[in-house]
């Protein structure tokens, strides 16, 4: 394979091309793939015939298409950030889950040939292991990227707010949801992202949720929420101004500022005239 594969750049690392689209859970229990051609249409074909097909391929025909799969990934993910770290994460996914063995990282052009004459180097794996590997975290975003939090890391950073009393408590669920949200550009301590712009709605985000969970006061409805970011204007959500908030929300409710043109029209329909 040559030097200029465009997977191993350290600026552009990128995957191939190519159709295959079939995952099997192991390659010796099966022995098709599915391609999808131009018109949409799935075609099933024989692993062991792509095997078969691919080994008579040369060396710089396989490099070749590496690239081409490694451009049309590249074009369709764009959230794939270009770094030797990514890289070595995305290939040894692909390695262990289909090939059942642990990369040579010092035989990585070898790696990659054996992966496509597999046919297991696609668009669609590389996808699959990049969606994958971003949900956990073992990937580096762009600079000032983040992801949203799946309902199963909101149910545990939830529960951990049952324990939040003290500011320290806060600060370390703080911590554990931006990690979750940043993956590897996660800093030690949030609060050394407060002067960054970039990560003002994160921050924002994470500590709402952490306040209304930990609030055993606190009821979650829209046009509270909607509420309480009003009165915090332009100011950095804290435990305490979203707490004074609550409280302002609370009596905005008593004073009927909720209620809609109905609400109030019924309620003068139904107050007996003195």
């Amino acid at each position: 394979m040559s030097n200029n594969d465009p997977f191993m750049n350290d600026h552009v690392m990128i995957p191939g091309q190519g159709t295959w689209s079939a995952w099997l859970a192991d390659e010796h229990e099966a022995d098709t793939l599915t391609e999808v051609d131009s018109a949409g249409y799935v075609v099933t074909k024989s692993l062991r015939a792509l095997k078969a097909a691919r080994a008579k391929m040369t060396e710089d025909e396989v490099d070749n298409e590496i690239g081409n799969v490694a451009r049309e990934f590249a074009a369709k993910t764009p959230e794939y950030r270009s770094l030797e770290h990514n890289f070595n994460v995305l290939l040894d996914y692909l390695m262990r889950t289909y090939l059942h063995r642990a990369p040579n990282y010092e035989e990585v052009a070898r790696d990659m040939d054996e992966l496509y004459r597999s046919g297991f180097f696609t668009v669609e794996s590389l996808q699959e292991a990049f969606s994958k590997l971003s949900a956990e975290g073992k990937l580096v975003p762009h600079d000032g990227v983040w992801r949203n939090l799946t309902a199963e890391e909101l149910r545990q950073i939830s529960r951990e707010c049952a324990a939040v009393g003290t500011e320290t408590a806060a600060n370390r669920v703080m911590n554990h949801y931006i990690k979750l949200a940043l993956g590897m550009n996660a800093p030690r301590n949030w609060k050394s992202l407060l002067n960054n712009p970039d990560f003002a709605d994160v921050l924002a985000d994470a500590m709402y949720f952490i306040w209304s969970n930990a609030d055993v006061t606190y009821e979650e409805k829209p046009q509270y929420k909607d509420r309480i970011l009003q009165y915090c204007g332009n100011r950095f959500p804290t435990f305490e101004l979203l707490s004074e908030a609550w409280k302002r929300c609370q009596q905005d409710e008593r004073d009927g500022f909720f209620k809609t043109d109905a609400e109030r029209a019924l309620e003068r329909y139904m107050t007996p005239i003195s």
